[in-house]
């Protein structure tokens, strides 16, 4: 099984997949609401055309450009990192190397996540995983890979996009490392 939100690869918000393939087409998935027959009863009410058009382009525009996109995130991830590891000590990966090309989860020593984000105005990143944004618990999937509490209220994550510069994330980087280094003083 494969699920993913439109708004993630620059589609349209209110709308998201489902894939199957031929193994997991015998699992029994049920309906969340219930209603027509639509979606073989797994969805009721008109589909919105528009939503589901805009989704699928967005995934042809994906698979367009796969190749040459995943180059490029992968450059720019690789580039933030290496700015930041490079200009402040304590910032640690979490999570294997082999990871989503657009998302960055980092922990940075002694400081929370939630202090960084209202200490950087300029920037827009998130603390903990996305999995438990909003739920003012640590988080279960930063738990899961051997986090403590502490390291999970020091974790941020970072999201690159196609439409990023290599300017636009050395900035950043950069002001995260200036920020921690008044901040350590």
């Amino acid at each position: 099984m494969i699920s993913g939100g439109a708004h993630k690869i620059h589609g349209p918000k209110g709308i998201g997949y489902l894939g199957l393939n031929k193994t997991t087409k015998k699992i029994k998935i049920n309906p969340l609401m219930y209603g027509g027959g639509q979606e073989n009863g797994l969805s009721p009410g008109t589909l919105n055309v528009p939503l589901i058009v805009g989704l699928s382009r967005a995934l042809e525009i994906c698979e367009e450009h796969r190749a040459k996109e995943t180059e490029y995130l992968n450059g720019l991830r690789l580039l933030f990192l290496r700015t930041l590891t490079e200009g402040i000590h304590g910032v640690s990966l979490n999570g294997p190397e082999e990871r989503l090309l657009n998302n960055l989860s980092l922990r940075f020593e002694n400081i929370r996540s939630n202090d960084l984000i209202s200490g950087i105005k300029t920037l827009a990143f998130s603390a903990g995983s996305a999995c438990a944004t909003g739920e003012g618990k640590p988080s279960h999937v930063l738990k899961a890979i051997g986090l403590n509490d502490n390291q999970i209220k020091s974790t941020a994550r970072f999201g690159f996009s196609r439409f990023n510069t290599e300017d636009e994330i050395n900035t950043a980087a950069n002001e995260i490392v200036n920020y921690l280094r008044l901040k350590r003083k």
